[in-house]
């Protein structure tokens, strides 16, 4: 498939030399015809989770993301591909100075495209849109003439950008996109966010019986909704659930989980 070659492409040749990671990517009709121990991404035709046209999480040590089909589906796929290969559990943090006091260090959530996570700044590796992401100099102290913030910088190694210079300094978060930390010293979680009409710091409400990511994620999720402009829907009551059993290598009820959690018009496909 045309999607598969272009997003092998893009961790070979852009992400891969950059973070220090090695995948290859492949395609499957079904659940059922993926070889156990592979991480799967579903491709699907509708997410029941209003306004979320994607996401990733793990189960184990089994990493997994589901995408919904679109007009820019390929750059969610990108999206939530390169973030599990930099960050598959979901536990990376990187310390750097906080975007609120200088002066302050605090810990960055790895998430290596949700600041510059909007299709704008998305390029075209063979024709097909991939996700932008950024590099570990994204958490540099200070700006630096000629560092790479970015991979998209409107003329970089093979990059045909739809927009140049997506990052053009250190913990920038552009239009779109927003950015999660730690603060060690208190123990809370914040956001910047730069989804809805100006930029916001947002205190994120403390887990309750969760993992501290779950949380955030749960969080985001529902700024995401906004940010598309789709109407607000609580998370289904089976999304642990689907959490514990959609992806794991059994399958035990993944398909029921499937119908409750996708609209499914045309059959699914997993990279």
């Amino acid at each position: 498939m045309w999607a598969v070659g272009a997003l092998n492409k893009q961790i070979i040749r852009d992400f891969g030399p950059i973070w220090g990671v090695s995948a290859s990517v492949d395609m499957a009709p079904s659940l059922d015809r993926v070889t156990p121990g592979k991480w799967k991404i579903a491709l699907v035709d509708n997410i029941v989770i209003d306004g979320l046209s994607a996401f990733h999480g793990w189960v184990g040590t089994m990493p997994y993301a589901l995408v919904e089909y679109s007009k820019t589906w390929t750059i969610s796929l990108s999206h939530e591909c390169l973030e599990m290969l930099a960050d598959p559990f979901g536990q990376r943090l990187v310390p750097g100075q906080s975007i609120e006091d200088p002066q302050k260090r605090v810990e960055y959530l790895v998430e290596v495209c949700d600041p510059c996570q909007s299709d704008q700044f998305a390029y075209r590796v063979d024709g097909v849109l991939m996700s932008d992401f950024y590099t570990p100099n994204y958490f540099d102290p200070v700006f630096s003439p000629g560092v790479r913030y970015s991979f998209n910088t409107g003329n970089s190694d093979g990059a045909d950008a739809l927009q140049a210079s997506s990052i053009p300094r250190p913990r920038n978060v552009p239009k779109g996109g927003y950015l999660t930390w730690h603060d060690p010293s208190t123990g809370k979680w914040s956001q910047y966010d730069n989804m809805g009409a100006t930029p916001k710091i947002r205190e994120i409400p403390p887990p309750a019986g969760v993992l501290a990511r779950k949380a955030i994620d749960r969080f985001t999720r529902s700024r995401e909704r906004m940010f598309w402009k789709k109407r607000h829907a609580k998370l289904p009551a089976d999304f642990d659930a689907f959490d514990r059993s959609f992806f794991n290598d059994s399958v035990g009820n993944a398909k029921e989980l499937i119908k409750k959690l996708c609209r499914k018009r045309g059959g699914m496909r997993v990279v």
